[in-house]
C-alpha cells in the first residue's frame, strides 16, 4: 500500500506545479494588459473625447459640481429640474438662478 502514499504525493506535487504555472500565466497576462493600456490609453482617451459621451458626462459633472458649490456657498436648495447645463451657461443666468432661490 505504499504506492497509494506515493501516488498521493505525486498528485500533490503535480497540482503544486500546475498551480505555480497558472500563477505565472496570470502574472504575464496582467503585465501584458498593463503594457497595452499604458501605450494605447492616449489613443483611447483621444477617441473618447471626440465622442458625445465625453461631452455629456463632462457637462453633467461640471453642472453637478457647480450646483453643489452654489448650494453650499449661498445656502440655497436648487431643484434638479432647474439645474441644467443651459442654466449655468452664462454668469447672468447663474446670478438670476441664485437670486430666484435666495428668497
Amino acid at each position: 500500500r505504499w504506492w497509494y502514499a506515493l501516488s498521493a504525493i505525486a498528485v500533490i506535487a503535480f497540482m503544486s506545479i500546475v498551480h505555480r504555472m497558472f500563477q505565472f500565466v496570470i502574472i504575464i497576462l496582467f503585465a501584458y494588459m498593463l503594457t497595452v493600456l499604458y501605450f494605447f490609453m492616449p489613443t483611447l482617451y483621444a477617441w473618447f473625447k471626440k465622442t458625445r459621451a465625453y461631452t455629456f458626462f463632462a457637462k453633467r459633472y461640471s453642472t453637478f459640481s457647480l450646483k453643489v458649490f452654489l448650494e453650499k456657498k449661498f445656502k440655497i436648495s436648487l431643484p434638479d429640474s432647474e439645474a441644467t447645463p443651459e442654466a449655468f451657461d452664462t454668469v447672468d443666468r447663474i446670478c438670476s438662478l441664485v437670486r430666484k432661490h435666495q428668497g
